[in-house]
């Protein structure tokens, strides 16, 4: 099964989202969008893709919190995915340590997050971290992604880079140093799954 693994879309509508994400979206056998849609609208034009899924973001108020979960667990040809958007998991003791405190301590296959904009994936201790990184390429990202997650008796994860167009070089060169020195970037470095 392919599941297409969007978040951090903070867009207004489906019209808006990257032209290099539709056609993996039509494709899939099933969507999972972890959060920061920005609007209800978006939410409603997303659900009737094929067997949606979705979690709420920091930035998801009102009407969106009310009809998503903070968390979901979907399980997939016998592996447990975990669905949490990630804010509010870095302290007392880590980023890793409260992804898993939102499940409960439940044993899950994988755990499905987004909310850093930082695309990532790693095993720890036999279960998969993905983060694939922000649709819209938000700060900190260093380019728009979404994720492609392969489910087959294994859980396999790929980040799919979109294309970044900046206006000249320079916008470039000033993005990069703004990443390279932002105290985001920096925490990031220092905890377990970065």
């Amino acid at each position: 099964m392919r599941i297409v693994v969007i978040a951090d879309t903070h867009i207004r509508h489906f019209s808006e989202l990257p032209k290099d994400l539709l056609p993996s979206l039509k494709n899939a056998d099933a969507v999972f969008h972890l959060g920061d849609y920005h609007t209800m609208e978006l939410f409603e034009e997303l659900k009737h893709l094929n067997n949606f899924h979705g979690v709420t973001g920091n930035h998801d108020k009102g009407e969106l919190q009310s009809v998503l979960p903070e968390t979901d667990v979907v399980e997939i040809e016998g592996k447990k995915i975990g669905l949490v958007h990630g804010h509010g998991c870095v302290f007392p003791l880590g980023f890793q340590y409260g992804l898993l405190q939102r499940f409960n301590g439940a044993k899950l296959d994988a755990v499905l997050f987004g909310h850093t904009h930082v695309a990532v994936s790693k095993i720890i201790d036999g279960t998969l971290f993905f983060n694939p990184g922000s649709a819209a390429g938000r700060f900190p990202a260093e380019q728009k992604s979404y994720g492609i997650l392969d489910v087959d008796g294994q859980i396999s994860s790929h980040v799919i880079p979109m294309k970044t167009i900046f206006k000249n070089n320079l916008v470039a060169q000033a993005y990069a140093i703004a990443q390279e020195l932002s105290p985001r970037e920096l925490y990031y470095r220092l905890t377990t799954l970065y």
